[in-house]
């Protein structure tokens, strides 16, 4: 009767050095890909994980910007918040950092292929 290893590998009661070797231990090539599959799988992940992030952090971006227009209409009036100027500044320049980071966080994400090729 032939007995299973943990990873399915049959066990003969007498395997010959080459057999056991070719069964029970990767070959180099056999390791080196499958460490490459693993590295594109957690790159993968990592690229989803980090692409949700930022869009929501785009989206908390988006609501500052609704809240802080619909609060300059609503005390327009009473002389409280931000003047004309002031409004613009902080719109504007929060409106380029968040499309700043937009641009980094998708460069480093999807980087080109002449990137990907200078990285390996």
């Amino acid at each position: 009767m032939i007995q299973t290893a943990p990873h399915n590998v049959p066990l003969e009661k007498e395997p010959d050095g080459q057999e056991e070797n070719n069964d029970l231990f990767d070959h180099e090539d056999q390791r080196t890909k499958r460490l490459k599959n693993n590295n594109i799988e957690s790159e993968l992940n990592l690229r989803e994980k980090y692409a949700q992030r930022s869009f929501y952090f785009a989206i908390l971006w988006l609501i500052f910007l609704i809240a802080l227009t619909f609060s300059q209409f609503v005390f327009r009036n009473e002389k409280i918040g931000l003047k004309e100027a002031e409004f613009l500044a902080v719109s504007t320049t929060t409106t380029a950092a968040v499309f700043g980071f937009w641009a980094i966080v998708l460069r480093s994400l999807f980087p080109s292929k002449a990137q990907e090729t200078k990285k390996q």
